[in-house]
């Protein structure tokens, strides 16, 4: 009877667009331009880049956030359903906070919270 082998730990990639992209890179690299070029124009795969980081939180809501730590709110780890933007519904919870729903007011603009908890402008 054949002997029976454990199976592999992890399956090594099978295609080359699976590599890694600094393993790509280098796969790639000793092609000649015009064959580079000719990869380029027949899958927009191999226009990948590295996985798009998240870009650092705004001021505002960093502001927004240590406030509400201050005040010892816990926040959700992910954004409400519904809620837009952490902003707006950081926001919110500030002007809830308070009781009197006015967030802040402008020339030509102001700010309320509906009993809702929607951030609402006019």
């Amino acid at each position: 009877s054949p002997a029976v082998q454990p199976p592999p730990a992890e399956q090594p990639p099978r295609l080359l667009l699976d590599l890694p992209l600094d393993v790509l890179a280098l796969v790639l690299s000793p092609l000649p331009p015009n064959e580079l070029a000719n990869l380029g124009r027949v899958s927009r795969a191999f226009h990948r880049g590295p996985p798009p980081q998240q870009p650092p939180p705004p001021a505002v809501e960093l502001a927004l956030r240590l406030r509400a730590e201050e005040r010892g709110e816990a926040l959700p780890a992910h954004l409400p359903p519904g809620e837009r933007s952490w902003l707006q519904h950081l926001l919110a919870l500030e002007a809830l906070g308070d009781g009197s729903g006015a967030l802040d007011g402008g020339a030509f603009f102001s700010c309320f919270v509906s009993p809702e908890g929607e951030l609402l402008t006019c």
